[in-house]
């Protein structure tokens, strides 16, 4: 099936959640303007697909073992490795036929 759309995305993003008085809402800012549209607009699903975070918060501290992992928020998937590193895991997403 073509859609036009990219089969593949590789890039990393975040997303933000607001609690005011008029309510809770989802600003995906950054498929917005891939998307080409109006991110000031709440909206959470641009394209097809489903997100879900993968880190929340600010300084995630992991306990593995006798290793500590500090990761700071913003950032992509992560391997924790036994030598105490952190490096980024190669991601890529892809839309089921």
């Amino acid at each position: 099936m073509d859609t036009g759309l990219q089969e593949a995305a590789d890039g990393m993003h975040c997303w933000v959640a607001t609690q005011t008085e008029s309510g809770y809402r989802e600003w995906d800012i950054a498929h917005a303007i891939k998307a080409g549209r109006d991110a000031t607009v709440p909206m959470t699903e641009i394209d097809r697909g489903l997100r879900v975070p993968v880190s929340y918060g600010r300084n995630i501290v992991y306990q593995i073992s006798d290793q500590q992992f500090m990761l700071e928020h913003f950032v992509q998937p992560r391997w924790l490795l036994a030598d105490g590193t952190a490096p980024v895991a190669s991601v890529t997403a892809r839309i089921a036929a």
